[in-house]
């Protein structure tokens, strides 16, 4: 059975700096087999998407255009 595990809280970061956010997937598989969606509050817009071994931009907040990558 697929496992996904990401922080247990909300991740802070001081502004300006670089942030990691973490996802571990057990059993481990490849980024271009499976999708990777980063949200707050809501699924669309997102703060991250990948899938298909692509980033997807296309519906991303606009606050993180530019500033995200798998």
């Amino acid at each position: 059975q697929l496992q996904v595990a990401g922080p247990s809280g909300p991740v802070s970061v001081a502004l300006g700096e670089d942030v990691v956010l973490p996802c571990h997937v057990s059993p481990a598989q490849s980024p271009g087999d499976t999708e990777v969606t980063w949200f707050r509050e809501h699924f669309s817009p997102f703060v991250h998407r990948h899938r298909g071994g692509q980033d997807l931009y296309g519906e991303q907040m606009l606050h993180y255009q530019g500033r995200t990558k798998l």
